[in-house]
């Protein structure tokens, strides 16, 4: 009867406190009272949100000008923020922005041909943007609105200073001549 274990005073066997030190040691390793893991536990990183510009067409000039364009703020977690700002564009605007005048600058229809709505690419400071889906025009009037959204969408990026626009052929979008003008260098 070496040791003392209980508040009564009264002695306990060497077995009885080899045993209960062991239980103690058996709690420590299954993480019974795991408080060294929960000091040195690491937050969880907050995603770095940043903000984008989409321009979406305006109907301000009473659609004469299909070239005007107006910027929206978005915000996104993620790394890849020229294909969340074309994801956007395609999107369209609020409710409340509609309510401001502007439209959307591209409808798409079909299925796709590369397993979603568009491939984007950067390279050499240029945007090279093509559709998966057909890409719904109206004419002219249609085309250069979602040429001009495009644009002033992707150049807002210190990346990009010229953009492509292709269709799901890859032919340059708009380009009825055939001649696919928007693959030339300027």
């Amino acid at each position: 009867m070496l040791l003392n274990w209980n508040s009564a005073g009264s002695s306990t066997s060497l077995w009885q406190f080899d045993l209960k030190l062991r239980l103690l040691l058996l709690a420590v390793l299954l993480g019974w009272g795991n408080w060294s893991a929960q000091a040195k536990a690491e937050p969880s990183p907050v995603p770095m949100m940043r903000q984008v510009q989409v321009f979406f067409p305006t109907n301000a000039s009473g659609g004469n000008d299909f070239t005007q364009t107006r910027p929206v703020r978005r915000d996104t977690p993620g790394l890849r923020v020229a294909q969340f700002a074309v994801e956007q564009l395609i999107a369209g605007p609020t409710s409340g922005e509609q309510q401001q005048g502007l439209r959307s600058a591209v409808r798409l229809q079909g299925s796709s041909n590369c397993g979603r709505d568009f491939a984007l690419a950067i390279s050499g400071r240029t945007a090279r943007l093509r559709f998966c889906r057909q890409v719904v025009s109206n004419g002219i009037g249609d085309d250069a609105r979602a040429m001009s959204a495009i644009e002033a969408t992707l150049r807002q990026f210190p990346t990009v200073n010229r953009v492509v626009i292709l269709n799901p052929n890859g032919d340059c979008l708009g380009d009825e001549s055939g001649e696919n003008r928007c693959l030339r260098n300027p």
